[in-house]
């Protein structure tokens, strides 16, 4: 019994120390201030990179392209099951 009441009592005070911190971490950054000049400065230095970005991952992707090829063997046997002729064409898609 005494045991569990020193665990309840342990559990106790480190769930007020908790709540009692919580106050000071929420107030600790009260004061942010933005400057609207750097954001839009960034802005209008860095259009340029992240349209050339922008442009070359779609030219990377459309010259990538689907160069699928496909190949088509054709076996041509005798009334024995012999191998007469094989042929292999490749179509590009």
């Amino acid at each position: 019994m005494k045991h569990f009441m020193l665990k309840r009592l342990i559990n106790y005070i480190g769930t007020l120390l908790l709540f009692s911190m919580l106050p000071m971490v929420i107030f600790a950054q009260e004061q942010v201030q933005i400057n609207e000049q750097e954001v839009s400065s960034w802005f209008g230095r860095n259009w340029m990179w992240i349209a050339g970005g922008t442009i070359l991952l779609l030219l990377i992707f459309l010259f990538s392209g689907n160069s699928s090829r496909r190949k088509t063997t054709t076996i041509i046997k005798d009334d024995n099951g012999n191998v007469k002729q094989v042929t292999t064409t490749e179509v590009r898609e």
